[in-house]
């Protein structure tokens, strides 16, 4: 379209002894009152992101799979709307990148 981003999602494997959720409390807060939803392990649904979170057997290790989705304009506009919608991304795209990340 214009060739400005819309939505970031990123997606890694971190320690078993790492809280993603509690790392990054300050930035979930700044996306926008984030609750709690039923995803993976643990998750959270902001305004304008999302995060997923599950424990993971990677390369032999245990370890949690992560997935942080950013949204950089607000689409939609309307605040439940948008929520409702990052929460149906994270909750279709989680588990499928989990896999292809290796993650068992």
């Amino acid at each position: 379209m214009d060739n400005k981003l819309i939505v970031y999602i990123s997606g890694d494997v971190v320690p078993e002894d790492t809280d993603p959720i509690k790392v990054q409390d300050r930035a979930l807060v700044r996306l926008g009152s984030p609750a709690t939803v039923d995803i993976g392990d643990d998750a959270r649904v902001a305004d304008n992101g999302a995060m997923a979170v599950a424990a993971c057997t990677y390369e032999g290790d245990q370890r949690k799979f992560v997935v942080l989705i950013q949204l950089e304009r607000e689409i939609p506009e309307k605040t439940s709307e948008r929520r409702d919608a990052l929460q149906s991304v994270l909750r279709s795209y989680f588990p499928k990148a989990m896999e292809k990340q290796g993650c068992e």
